[in-house]
């Protein structure tokens, strides 16, 4: 785990880094965001910071992805959750549970999956990955939803100059 953190540090994108494969690790980030190796919590913010930087998506796996070595690790749903937005008169911003900010935008957009009953809202992170909104931060969305008019008769909010409905799309269905 130390070469991998140290690697870590080198420069760049991991999603242009093409590293050999080099195994399982015995990482994994749990449905409540919390990350874990070999059974035991990883504790240290850091170190949570550290490989959220160099993870990556590819189809349905996770790698933590150096210059040098690709690992794969374990995710329950998704590696990050939403755990507070700033409201702004022109922009959402979002931080997640790794201390991370984006703004919610086309290039990071809303994406409502599940069904009506019990919507399962996203955002587009990094990449090919998501951030699941935490319950506290979906509610805020709400409460901004139903203080606007709806749009094409649906409910949800604007943020930079995008419309992003609350409810689920027929094609989010899962």
């Amino acid at each position: 785990m130390k070469e991998l953190a140290a690697n870590a540090k080198r420069s760049g994108d991991p999603a242009n880094w093409d590293p050999p494969f080099c195994g399982d690790i015995d990482i994994e980030i749990r449905r409540d965001g919390s990350w874990w190796y070999l059974g035991t919590p990883i504790a240290r913010i850091e170190l949570q910071r550290l490989f959220a930087r160099i993870l990556r998506r590819d189809g349905e796996e996770y790698f933590l992805v150096t210059p040098v070595e690709k690992v794969r690790i374990r995710v329950a749903d998704v590696p990050f959750i939403v755990t507070a937005c700033v409201i702004g008169d022109d922009a959402i911003q979002l931080h997640n549970n790794v201390d991370d900010c984006i703004t919610l935008d086309a290039a990071h957009p809303l994406i409502v999956r599940g069904d009506i009953a019990k919507p399962q809202p996203y955002v587009q992170w990094r990449g090919a990955l998501l951030a699941r909104l935490s319950h506290a931060v979906y509610y805020e969305f709400c409460e901004l939803a139903l203080k606007q008019p709806p749009q094409d008769g649906c409910y949800g909010v604007r943020s930079a100059g995008v419309f992003f409905p609350l409810q689920v799309k027929p094609e989010n269905r899962s």
